[in-house]
């Protein structure tokens, strides 16, 4: 059986990947409703990386997934 595999960059830290309460989510969701294939949601980064002041910021080498 085919695999596809969905690969997003991060999300919050208490959220999964491709999260049904998120917008990309309910479309990634809503996609494999519709095929006939084993799918698997993951993320680059575990989650989205902040600064002290809660901006987003580029992710370090030890936080990237290999």
């Amino acid at each position: 059986m085919k695999k596809v595999v969905f690969v997003g960059i991060s999300n919050k830290c208490d959220k999964k990947a491709f999260d049904s309460s998120t917008a990309s989510g309910k479309i990634i969701d809503h996609i494999i409703k519709h095929l006939n294939c084993v799918c698997e949601k993951i993320n680059y980064v575990s989650y989205a990386p902040t600064d002290l002041s809660g901006k987003l910021r580029y992710p370090t080498k030890e936080e990237l997934h290999d």
